[in-house]
């Protein structure tokens, strides 16, 4: 059964669910950007490593650091992009949330 609702939040109370941070990590695009930020950290590893000679441990803390900034990045412009989409959306039924 379809919520009564067709507004994002009045959706997913109809199922018992709750908005968290962590919910565009269930999209597609989210897991795209997480394989992609895993490969942009090995390449930021890489690029360290072949720029200048430092330990292993080091070239590791860039790859980690360049995982998070790609992650984070991709996140709020995923973010974004759904928002300015939703708002873009006629709803009818509005939720009373």
């Amino acid at each position: 059964m379809h919520s009564p609702h067709d507004d994002y939040r009045g959706t997913l109370d109809s199922f018992g669910l709750r908005l968290t941070g962590f919910q565009s990590f269930m999209t597609t695009a989210g897991m795209v950007n997480v394989i992609s930020s895993v490969i942009a950290g090995v390449f930021v590893g890489l690029a360290i490593k072949a720029a200048i000679r430092l330990p292993p441990w080091a070239l590791t803390l860039g790859g980690v650091a360049g995982f998070i900034a790609s992650v984070l990045i991709c996140w709020q412009y995923e973010v974004r992009t759904w928002t300015r989409a939703e708002r873009n959306l006629a709803v009818h039924s509005p939720s009373e949330k």
